[in-house]
């Protein structure tokens, strides 16, 4: 995948306390997201690297043409690169951060030691309760993570684009875990999502990448947390691991 050099001259680019990381193949929707964060954090000193096949323009924004889209974790992985955040929040255009969330997901996580990462509460725009507390062999992860740059740097990076869609968030958590490192829900920093939201981007996600990047995820972490689950088992019903 071949991307071109953002929009802004990165050697003038001041440093910012955090980037918030923004695939997106819906123009609507993140111009909307880009929108409803400057009514909602006007006093968070943040940047949106936004990579997409379409032009984003924003003072606030740093945008990282993708020619062909391969991927929401690569694109996730390309944004990180671009970043001049101390600290690190990735999130999708399906989602949408209520008032102060970020500022209080950065606070939460200021309060503990690095390796550490801290995921959002997820409020359901349904009114059905929102599952904030996911798991992969018995251990927490979140899949919208806030993170400091010192813990990317700790455990060998943020999304590794060995995934091209899926898994790479309980991979960062494992990784965040083997480094000695912990992982929680900052109750307090609420994200409304709309768990029965799906258009043909989702569908054709799923259906390129998700087994691709579960095997991925299985080559690199079942021998140590399978405990006896045979592998083939899991692709009938991934929930094996995927519990607490």
């Amino acid at each position: 995948m071949v991307h071109n050099q953002p929009l802004l001259i990165f050697s003038s680019r001041k440093e910012v306390e955090v980037s918030i990381l923004l695939p997106s193949l819906r123009k609507c929707r993140a111009i909307s997201f880009v929108r409803n964060l400057e009514l909602i954090e006007p006093e968070l000193d943040y940047e949106v690297i936004v990579v997409s096949p379409f032009p984003i323009f924003s003072n606030k924004v740093v945008w990282v043409p993708e020619g062909k889209p391969m991927g929401n974790v690569v694109a996730g992985a390309v944004a990180c690169k671009y970043s001049k955040g101390a600290y690190m929040v990735c999130l999708s255009d399906d989602v949408l951060p209520t008032l102060g969330s970020i500022t209080t997901l950065l606070n939460f996580i200021k309060q503990h030691s690095d390796p550490f990462a801290a995921g959002f509460s997820l409020k359901d725009l349904t009114g059905a309760a929102a599952t904030s507390k996911l798991y992969i062999y018995g251990h927490l992860y979140a899949c919208f993570l806030g993170v400091s740059r010192r813990t990317i740097e700790a455990v060998g990076g943020f999304y590794l684009d060995i995934y091209k869609a899926h898994w790479a968030d309980p991979d960062f958590c494992l990784r965040v875990y083997q480094a000695g490192g912990t992982i929680e829900v900052c109750e307090a920093a609420e994200l409304s999502v709309d768990p029965s939201f799906t258009d043909e981007f989702n569908a054709i996600n799923s259906e390129k990448y998700f087994h691709h990047d579960l095997q991925t995820f299985l080559d690199r972490w079942h021998f140590l947390y399978g405990n006896g689950i045979p592998v083939k088992n899991i692709y009938n019903n991934w929930s094996l691991i995927n519990h607490p």
